[in-house]
């Protein structure tokens, strides 16, 4: 039947022609909005400069005047490589502090006749400011700690002055320091006093330094004194030393001082 055949054509050309333009909308449709990605917010690290766990994050870098090395609480002065005659030594270094002298970081440069060291040092390294035969004038901070063995051999300073916050010395520490006559430990320092210039421990029971300038040429031991300690005789002008009888003497007592000229009394 021609009729039917007709029918049926025309509405499979309807069908074509309405999915045609279906897909035709879907096509020209905009694309659905995309949500920007939010850019990752990065937290700084926050870190104490006067500490870190780990010595590679303090890094790499130099100073002109010192070598320097890490520690777990802050830098060391490793060597002084500078040419100043007076050496002021920062509190901070690349935003670090400046913690201690290392061993024999000074030793030896004739040119120094000045150091003021930073308030932020707790400690001098064994040999740290030795044989600087011209420096004559150091300023110890208040920061300072521990001060190790021949920290000041050598130096041509004629007083200093210790905090009361140092809590321990490793002597000899002025032993060759021929001009020094002045030592000031502060009155509130727990473990060492000073009297007439001469260092004990706190409760005068040790002697531990009678400094190689000394003036007077004869000194006579407190009877407080159980001990003289290694090493504690440093005067060179001493023609007379009065012990008493009850006081132990350390072996290497009078190890660096002038045997040829002092007498023992006792």
């Amino acid at each position: 039947n021609m009729t039917e055949v007709k029918r049926i054509t025309s509405e499979m050309a309807k069908v074509t022609s309405d999915l045609s333009a279906s897909q035709h909308k879907i096509a020209a449709a905009p694309d659905a909005p995309k949500e920007s990605p939010q850019p990752h917010e990065s937290v700084p690290k926050k870190v104490d400069p006067s500490f870190s766990e780990n010595k590679s994050d303090f890094g790499n870098f130099s100073h002109p005047d010192f070598e320097l090395e890490s520690a777990p609480k802050g830098l060391v002065i490793k060597k002084y490589i500078g040419k100043s005659k007076n050496v002021i030594i920062p509190d901070q270094i690349a935003g670090f502090k400046v913690i201690s002298i290392g061993s024999h970081a000074f030793k030896g440069v004739e040119s120094i006749s000045k150091i003021i060291f930073p308030e932020s040092l707790i400690e001098i390294s064994a040999g740290g400011v030795a044989d600087c035969r011209n420096l004559n004038e150091i300023s110890l901070p208040s920061s300072l700690k521990y001060i190790k063995k021949h920290a000041f051999g050598w130096a041509a300073i004629k007083s200093i002055n210790i905090s009361k916050n140092v809590t321990e010395i490793e002597f000899p520490i002025f032993h060759g320091c021929n001009n020094l006559s002045k030592i000031n430990v502060e009155l509130l320092n727990p473990s060492y006093k000073s009297d007439k210039d001469v260092i004990y421990d706190k409760k005068m029971e040790a002697l531990l330094c009678l400094p190689p300038g000394y003036k007077l040429d004869s000194f006579r031991v407190p009877k407080s004194v159980k001990k003289i300690g290694g090493s504690a005789i440093l005067a060179k002008n001493l023609k007379r030393i009065y012990i008493p009888k009850e006081t132990h003497i350390d072996p290497e007592a009078f190890k660096l001082a002038d045997p040829n000229i002092m007498k023992i009394i006792r």
